[in-house]
């Protein structure tokens, strides 16, 4: 009968197997829950937009900028880029910022800047005046913002509220790639610089300008009919070139336009008077000819007689 007894007995599972079975369980769905959370994460950040991880800090563009434009010589201002609080003075002489420590400004006038401009300065969200005259910089890095644009890793976006760029007397050739601030830009000078042949197309496509100095390049040919696209224009110097032939009457339909200086240039053939009449906002209109063999007016010298403003001709 023992036998059979045992046979009847209940099976009792040992103390703590039950347990240890969950426990195991429990191991296993945690691990299998860990390792897929770990792949949907890794998932999510390969579609996450590069630009989160590459965009450059403040302090990071004006490192390039002081790089680019030889910070090492410059013979003022010198910035110390080690330091990362860009909007103090002291380590950044000639840098404003907002009440947001924002770059709103950067002048550097007359510093001993050369070398190339960053075209990462034209990223600063809300940087308006960038004023680098009386330096040595021959390329104001305008030809490769496109380039940056195009590659979405390195998180390159343009700013946009420049309003001004100040690059009197300075080595720049070329104005290349100045379209793609054409939605904020309305003051740009350029006297005193190297830029050659016929007046660049790339400035027609600079619609809200206010203010535009080409004076004392080396620019040749006629006057471009496009620069009559500028409809914002109140400023237009381009005095002390190499300009030739006749004023074209489509200058008139610049209607805000008050100073007009094409002077020492070698313009000729008469001024027409539908293109003065229409310039009723005039304050300078300077077109003469100083030097013996650069060009000649001739014909009837408009009377002026509706330009309540004018102050030199």
């Amino acid at each position: 009968m023992a036998p059979l007894m045992a046979a009847n007995k209940k099976y009792r599972r040992p103390s703590g197997t039950s347990t240890m079975l969950q426990s195991s369980s429990t191991r296993s769905s945690s691990k299998s829950s860990t390792t897929t959370a770990a792949a949907l994460l890794l998932l999510l950040s390969s579609c996450l937009p590069s630009t989160v991880i590459a965009q450059k800090s403040q302090a990071q563009i004006l490192e390039i900028f002081y790089d680019q434009a030889n910070g090492d010589s410059w013979t003022d201002k010198q910035w110390n880029t080690t330091h990362k609080g860009v909007c103090n003075s002291d380590f950044y002489p000639g840098v404003t910022c907002n009440d947001d420590n924002k770059i709103i400004e950067i002048d550097l006038h007359n510093c001993g800047l050369s070398g190339k401009v960053t075209p990462w300065i034209y990223a600063l969200p809300e940087l308006t005046t960038l004023t680098l005259g009386d330096n040595d910089i021959d390329d104001a890095g305008w030809d490769r913002i496109e380039e940056l644009a195009g590659v979405d890793d390195l998180g390159f976006e343009l700013g946009t509220k420049l309003k001004s760029i100040k690059l009197t007397s300075n080595k720049i050739l070329s104005v290349e790639g100045i379209e793609a601030l054409a939605d904020s830009l309305k003051e740009l000078h350029l006297t005193y610089n190297r830029i050659a042949g016929p007046m660049p197309e790339e400035l027609f496509a600079l619609k809200n300008l206010k203010v535009l100095s080409i004076s004392e390049n080396a620019i040749t040919g006629t006057i471009d009919t496009r620069l009559a696209n500028l409809t914002h224009l109140n400023e237009f110097y381009c005095y002390g070139n190499e300009v030739t032939g006749q004023i074209p009457e489509e200058i008139g339909q610049l209607k805000k336009l008050q100073i007009l200086t094409f002077a020492e240039n070698q313009l000729s053939g008469p001024i027409s008077s539908d293109l003065v009449n229409n310039l009723v906002n005039l304050k300078i209109f300077s077109v003469h000819n100083r030097e013996e063999g650069r060009g000649k007016h001739n014909g009837t010298i408009p009377k002026f007689d509706h330009h309540p403003y004018l102050a030199e001709i």
